[in-house]
């Protein structure tokens, strides 16, 4: 291990040290009209030869500062705006200054309209007009925001920039959703908001505004009709298929300089939209329950189609939130929400295991449906000043679950299987920063109770067998943390000491006729960590270079005293290092290199070693020893703009390495599937590529994008007492194309998807599934108030066995607009497809799945804009 990780560290600094170093040479200046007075945002660029190689806009008071490299003796400096005549003068390289004093232009012009740029950039901050990207079919932001280059929105809503997540989500500079923006860029019109800002370099927090920050947040801007008085919209939609469907909303907003408040309802069962508006997207370290892992959920299989087409939902949903200014630099803010959906579809699987004797094949069809409900509350307090910054932030949620999957297969026959969960979580975040001179000081507390009274699933057959799985616990983690930091005008020394101390009960219980089977685990578990950290940070910079190691010890103390008792106790200290290196090749272009080595343990659940039953045909058990990964990762990523030119690209690459002391195991046999692990050290990597490009041709109104990817792994599985290792390698590719070539009243959007899987065993079996999706838009404006609509999705999966399965569905609408008015026609799926097959690798088995569509649907809807 020590050996590799020099050559991790020698890797990364190898590589850090072949980036080319020239000397960046910085121009600054003020520019003015002919009176004296500042021109803001003028245009500075910097030429060498015929080619623009930087840039930058004046500030309010006219000043500039633009950083540019080239290896020519002399730069051509052009300064244009609108209203003034261009500049343009010849500098020798190196000139530290040169102050513009512009023109007026003096020639009468008749019929003038005077546009804002589509796209500028000052300093950090890239600015999107947004009205210069949209068309008549971008109704919502989310819908809008898809439209800008460089930016990404996923079907689930995440925003990303330049293929990495956002940070933080503003509007008008107010933090009134934090990670559950979807409710804002669902419900807020396109026509509402002026321009998108994208903030690099994004640093939240005042006190730590000298330190460097590599996250990307997002800053909407609005129109004035939307701050001067509330404003809403309102939709109603009515539609007939297999039943009759209706959808309801209505969201009503407030956005002044010191309070914001947006409040929206939607009930209906057209789609789904309940758990989307509730998503955080800033919860990566979200706690999920060891209850909810252990017993799982009866309805977890997702087809690569949208859920619309196969799902049946009835869905409710209640969101409020508003934020208040009590002070320039202090806010309180409150989000209030109920998410309600209860979905049901029907499917076919068939499962495939490799076997010596013969490949085991089980064949099911289920019927599930799910009903959830998904109560929650946050409140933050935050005084975010120069000097003090102070966080404390309180949330609150609860899962309720009632499930049921009839099944039927040719081993068990007909079955009904029903699942009960009910669980509520509490979380307090408190963190307290002050500054001090160079020194800077900072407590964090944040506590944790998260408890499952009540975990069940209840499966019965028709010859008359019955079991009862259930399964309770309870989990409650206090962290501090105390940090100190020594800061001088490159440099940044950071020492944080965590303590982290949570204890967790589990109790299982499993009732198959005369058969009875118990786990009563008792954990606790205790981590102290000294996590010392330094950061070097060039003067202009040009780079950033950090190293830190997490130095500590932990001891983990797990009980069970069930059926089948075991204990772990362990006590160890840990190193876990890590390497980050930032460079900025130009204004345009950056570097990042990473490198991190991670120690971590399992959870309370692998020492259940009396058997789980989660489902009728699937059982779990554990070892009674704790799982123990040693993780070694690296990325590289590389990103480059030439925003003007709208042109945006990123490329990356990573790769993991993990050794495991426990490896999976699974006994499969037609009757039942038996996952469990067993003590032999196994080695998986994993190495990815990626890659995306996007350019916005505004001659033309396109905006093309193109991305792409490579993935490989080496995993290693043991089924039926065999051992298998295994590669999976999947690329896959997604070029997009949004034009409108006729200048306006016709746009077409086409985006084409392509997944190619290789699966090989070491064994020589090799096996390989392609899936194709093509995605088809075409929007007609022949009058200003009419807009129609078709659209297509095709999808075609290559089978193991047999030709190639296409599946189309083609949809039709029309739309009326008529001031804030517009009605909406919508044929749905016009052909009435009712079936939709697939097939996918999980480690050395293939799963083959068969989906009932809903069918043709009509839908009539009427929305107001106010």
């Amino acid at each position: 291990m020590k050996r590799r990780m020099k050559w991790l560290f020698c890797t990364l600094f190898v590589l850090a040290g072949a980036l080319p170093l020239r000397a960046g040479h910085t121009l600054r200046g003020t520019v003015t009209n002919a009176s004296g007075k500042a021109v803001e945002t003028a245009t500075v660029q910097i030429m060498d030869r015929d080619k623009t190689i930087a840039y930058a806009f004046t500030d309010a008071r006219g000043d500039y500062a633009v950083t540019y490299e080239t290896d020519a003796p002399q730069i051509r400096i052009v300064v244009s705006h609108l209203s003034y005549e261009k500049h343009t003068a010849l500098l020798d390289v190196g000139d530290k200054r040169h102050d513009v004093r512009l023109k007026d232009k003096n020639k009468a012009l008749q019929e003038v309209v005077v546009k804002a740029p589509e796209i500028y950039q000052r300093g950090d901050t890239l600015s999107y007009r947004l009205s210069a990207f949209t068309g008549a079919a971008d109704y919502t932001l989310s819908d809008a925001l898809k439209k800008l280059p460089g930016v990404e929105v996923s079907d689930k809503g995440a925003i990303k920039y330049l293929g990495k997540d956002i940070s933080d989500f503003y509007i008008e500079g107010l933090d009134l959703l934090g990670g559950k923006y979807n409710v804002a860029t669902q419900n807020l019109p396109a026509s509402y908001v002026t321009s998108v800002q994208v903030l690099t370099n994004h640093q939240p927090v005042k006190v730590d505004e000298a330190a460097f920050s590599d996250d990307v947040a997002i800053n909407i801007k609005l129109s004035k009709h939307a701050k001067l008085r509330p404003v809403g919209t309102y939709e109603a939609t009515v539609g007939r298929g297999d039943k009759t469907r209706y959808y309801l909303a209505g969201a009503g907003m407030l956005f002044n300089p010191n309070f914001q408040l947006l409040a929206a309802l939607k009930l209906g069962d057209t789609k789904e939209f309940a758990e989307q508006e509730g998503m955080d997207h800033f919860a990566d370290d979200a706690y999920t329950p060891t209850t909810r892992t252990v017993l799982g959920e009866l309805t977890a299989s997702h087809p690569p189609i949208k859920r619309e087409r196969y799902i049946s939902p009835q869905d409710h949903a209640l969101s409020l939130n508003l934020i208040r200014k009590l002070k320039p630099e202090v806010t309180l803010k409150t989000n209030v929400g109920y998410a309600h959906t209860q979905t049901g579809h029907s499917y076919a699987s068939e499962q495939v295991f490799p076997n010596d004797a013969g490949a085991i094949t089980i064949t099911q069809q289920y019927a599930p449906d799910a009903n959830k409900h998904l109560p929650f509350l946050s409140m933050e307090y935050k005084d975010n000043g120069a000097k003090r910054y102070i966080v404390d932030n309180l949330t609150a949620n609860a899962a309720i679950l009632d499930a049921s999957l009839p099944m039927s297969d040719g081993t068990w026959g007909a079955s009904l299987q029903r699942e009960k969960y009910r669980g509520g979580n509490v979380e307090n975040r408190l963190s307290v920063r002050w500054k001090s001179g160079q020194l800077g000081w900072g407590v964090a507390s944040f506590i944790r109770y998260n408890r499952t009274p009540e975990g069940r699933i209840d499966i019965s057959t028709k010859d008359g067998e019955h079991l009862t799985q259930r399964a309770t616990g309870s989990h409650a983690l206090v962290r501090t943390t105390l940090s100190a930091v020594y800061e001088t005008r490159t440099s940044r020394l950071y020492l944080p000491l965590t303590v982290d101390y949570g204890v967790e009960q589990l109790t299982t219980a499993l009732q198959q006729d005369t058969v009875a089977a118990d786990n009563l685990l008792d954990g606790a578990s205790l981590h102290v960590h000294l996590s010392p950290q330094y950061e070097y940070t060039h003067p202009l910079r040009r780079f950033i270079f950090r190293c830190g190691a997490t130095l500590g010890g932990e001891l983990l103390d797990y009980t069970n005293r069930g059926s089948l008792p075991s204990a772990y106790r362990k006590s160890r200290w840990t190193a876990a290092p890590s390497l980050y290196f930032y460079y900025a090749l130009s204004p345009r272009s950056t570097v990042r290199l990473q490198g991190a080595y991670a120690e971590t343990d399992g959870d309370l659940s692998d020492l259940l070693t009396a058997p789980v039953r989660n489902s009728l045909t699937t059982e779990r058990r554990g070892l009674g020893l704790l799982a123990r990964s040693r993780t070694l990762s690296a990325q590289a990523n590389y990103d480059f703009k030439l925003p003007l030119e709208m042109l945006f690209c990123y490329v990356g690459a990573s790769y993991v390495q993990q050794r495991n002391t426990l490896m999976p195991s699974l006994a499969v046999s037609p009757r039942l599937i038996e996952a469990t692990t067993r003590q032999m050290p196994h080695l998986t990597r994993h190495a990815s590529t990626y890659f995306g490009i996007t350019k916005q041709f505004q001659s033309i109104e396109t905006k093309a994008s193109f991305n792409a990817g490579l993935t490989h792994g080496r995993h290693s599985m043991i089924q039926n007492e065999r051992l298998y290792n295994y590669r999976l390698s999947t690329f896959w590719l997604n070029p997009t194309v949004v034009a409108k070539p006729f200048s306006g009243p016709v746009e077409l959007t086409y985006s084409y998807h392509l997944v190619k899987t290789f699966n090989r065993i070491s064994s020589g079996r090799t096996a390989t599934h392609l899936s194709q999706t093509h995605d088809i838009r075409l929007h007609v404006q022949p009058a200003p108030q009419w807009l129609l609509t078709a659209s297509s999705d095709i999808t075609t999966e290559d089978q193991m066995a047999g030709r190639p399965v296409t599946a189309t569905l083609f949809d039709l609408g029309a739309t009326y607009r008529h001031r804030a008015l517009r009605l909406t026609l919508d044929l749905r799926n016009a052909f009435n497809r009712r079936h939709y097959s697939y097939s996918l690798f999980s480690a050395v088995n293939t799963y083959t799945y068969s989906y009932h569509l809903r069918g043709r649907e009509v839908w009539l809807t009427a929305s107001l804009t106010k």
